[in-house]
């Protein structure tokens, strides 16, 4: 429900897991017309689902951190 930053998501798991990380940008991967903020709309999918109750995305990163995997 809620956009997030690449730059977040990195900062919520050093958070989880005590640890730098060193993030280095790669330039032959950069492209000048880079979509700069993509995020979707998930009335459709409730519509058929129903409601859902998504849990914090640091309750997520600390499951899948934690899992190993």
């Amino acid at each position: 429900g809620r956009a997030t930053s690449l730059r977040g998501v990195l900062q919520l798991c050093e958070e989880i897991t005590g640890h730098r990380m060193g993030v280095r940008v790669n330039p032959a991967f950069l492209r000048s017309d880079e979509v700069r903020s993509l995020h979707g709309d998930d009335r459709r999918l409730l519509g058929i689902i129903g409601e859902w109750s998504t849990p914090p995305l640091h309750e997520t990163l600390g499951w899948m951190l934690e899992s190993g995997g």
